[in-house]
């Protein structure tokens, strides 16, 4: 049992009870004067990153007016599109604007960082876009905001559910440490191969361009077909693009001003971009490599919003060597950009997926009410992998996962072939024919059959395999068998197979020979007539809980030692086995019984 199983179990047996975020938090609405903010505790969207980058010192700072303050702790959220999935966890005290909401907790009963991970997940990103008002630049509605519901576990709980989630976080900054070094190394590089002696010609850039615009774009989607880009790369979607060829863009206005990046495909452009056209004669990827290298951030002019202007660009000279050149030293920048950048290869790829997995674990976790449900999969998908790292996070976590036995192996009816007379045999060279009648119902294993069944009958029949499950659909309800020899079963039975890894065949005897899953069973099965048919469908919907293997061979150990025990008539008299039958029983079924939560 994991630390927070075990927490849980103490703490919180029955569930947690779920908060209006306005019942444990409040927005700031103290004050502070510009004047007493520098561009190090200042924070704007422009700065604020998104997740958990934190922020970054901001270019931009106010300098009249009040401000919004916040303290350490508190978390800032961005409030307008398409900001709003950023988010920090104050390290310090200092001041912001109305384009970011600041909210602070009014109770110790919660931890910040908790907080800070509930909203830091999808489902808030989602609620608050949903919320959002406003057609040109929606931002968050303030009131929909503090009705979010949050889960409130006890302290201890949310103490170790942030103690899990950081360690991902650790994990991904250790990659993030190692890519930064790539980066240091490969801009180290440009600049070697973009720094040439005086040999090489420069020209102004007003000579290598066939012009410098600004952009226009004003049909803005949450969702189209195409990207817009604005100073910070894609900041919308359009379904109307006005270019459809690979050109470099400039940041012109505000914090990032003299940004560059290269747009190609079909997409749109804002009006806070300038789109550089270069000429044919000219390689564009060698000149996009030298903007990118001159830092043109240092060309911005203006104190409250940085501005960047085609009549500047074109005044910058470059280097210019033959055409040839150039094409082989974008040919060697672009391999050292893929190294460091390329999402499909190196440590971004797996720096994304480690980002994906923690978002992931860190809803599945956070996500209280969900705890004691069952696991949706899909045995027939390319998710085998994310699937068994689900079911092992959650067995760690909370001790077991619950399961359908459809999502854990394939379950089908038997067949008969017809008429049956006709195919069962006394031949020794057939096949076993395995019926209901001839099983004792004691019995765990089936090791022989009375009847055969000829070859010909056989391909009409449902074929079984040792290893494989049989459980009767009729009068022995419910009952299930291992097999420890191949053969053929007619439709009064139902062949389970092709269990999940996670699942050791003993356990999965004892869970569907429980009380509490024949009850189960008994209690879904449809009546034909006299007798319960239990069809394929209704087992494959009972959900049964999986612990982890180790916990899975406890169980079946102790529970082997008791059937021992009860079963041989040669340790006591009948009664002593009768009392030791009820007792082991007993125990069986209280080892497989999970406490599931209530729900909502």
């Amino acid at each position: 049992m994991s630390k927070l199983d075990e927490l849980i179990s103490e703490l919180c047996p029955d569930g947690v009870e779920y908060k209006r975020l306005g019942d444990i938090a409040i927005y700031s609405k103290e004050r502070i004067g510009a004047s007493e903010i520098s561009e190090k505790n200042y924070v704007g969207v422009d700065n604020l990153l998104p997740d958990k980058q934190g922020k970054r010192d901001s270019t931009y700072v106010p300098t009249e007016g009040k401000l919004i303050k916040f303290y350490a702790n508190d978390i800032l959220i961005g409030n307008i599109r398409p900001y709003l999935k950023k988010i920090w966890l104050a390290e310090y005290d200092g001041g912001t604007n109305g384009d970011v909401l600041p909210v602070q907790l009014k109770t110790d009963r919660i931890e910040p960082r908790f907080l800070y991970y509930c909203l830091s997940s999808d489902q808030f990103f989602i609620y608050d876009m949903q919320h959002a008002k406003g057609s040109k630049m929606p931002r968050g509605d303030k009131a929909s905001v503090m009705e979010y519901r949050i889960p409130f576990p006890p302290i201890e709980v949310q103490r170790e559910i942030v103690c899990i989630l950081d360690k991902f976080t650790e994990l991904t900054a250790e990659l993030t440490a190692e890519l930064t070094a790539r980066r240091k190394q490969y801009e180290y590089y440009r600049n070697k191969m973009l720094t040439f002696n005086t040999a090489i010609p420069k020209v102004l850039l007003d000579d290598v361009v066939e012009n410098i615009s600004s952009g226009r774009n004003k049909d803005r989607l949450d969702e189209g077909a195409f990207p817009v880009y604005g100073s910070t790369g894609i900041i919308a979607r359009t379904n109307s693009p006005v270019y459809d060829r690979e050109q470099i863009l400039v940041a012109r206005v505000g914090a990032n001003a003299g940004y560059v990046h290269l747009a190609e495909g079909q997409y749109d452009v804002s009006d806070n971009t300038l789109i550089v056209d270069v000429k044919k004669d000219f390689v564009l990827k060698y000149v996009y490599y030298m903007l990118v290298n001159m830092n043109l951030n240092q060309y911005a002019k203006g104190g409250g919003q940085p501005l960047i202007t085609a009549g500047q660009l074109k005044k910058l000279s470059i280097p210019m060597p033959k055409y040839e050149v150039q094409q082989r030293i974008v040919t060697v920048l672009d391999n050292f950009e893929a190294i460091c950048s390329d999402l499909n290869i190196g440590l971004p790829a797996e720096i994304e997926a480690r980002q994906k997995q923690y978002e992931y674990y860190r809803d599945l976790l956070l996500t209280f009410a969900e705890t004691g449900s069952t696991l949706v999969t899909d045995r027939q998908t390319d998710r085998q992998t994310d699937r068994q790292a689900e079911i092992r996070l959650l067995q760690y976590v909370f001790g077991y996962v619950t399961l359908k036995l459809g999502d854990i192996a394939t379950i089908v009816r038997g067949a008969s072939p017809r008429p049956i007379k006709k195919f069962v045999t006394s031949d020794a060279n057939g096949v076993n024919w395995i019926k209901i009648g001839d099983v004792a119902p004691e019995s765990k294993y089936i090791t022989n059959t009375k009847e055969r069944i000829t070859k010909e009958g056989a391909k009409k029949s449902r074929f079984v395999y040792p290893g494989d499950f049989i459980m009767s659909n009729s009068m022995s309800f419910g009952r299930p068998y291992i097999l420890k020899i191949e053969g053929c079963i007619h439709d009064g039975w139902l062949s389970i197979s092709h269990f999940e890894e996670n699942v050791l065949s003993d356990y999965l005897y004892y869970i569907l020979v429980s009380g509490q899953i024949q009850d189960e069973m008994k209690k879904r099965a449809s009546f034909g007539g006299a007798v319960q048919n239990l069809n394929s469908d209704i087992v494959k919907d009972i959900a049964i809980p999986i612990p982890d293997k180790k916990r899975q061979k406890q169980i079946v150990n102790i529970l082997d030692r008791f059937d021992t025990l009860c079963n041989d008539l040669s340790s006591g008299l009948p009664a002593e086995i009768e009392a030791r039958q009820k007792q082991y029983e007993y125990y069986r079924d209280k080892l497989l019984s999970f406490k599931e939560k209530a729900a909502e």
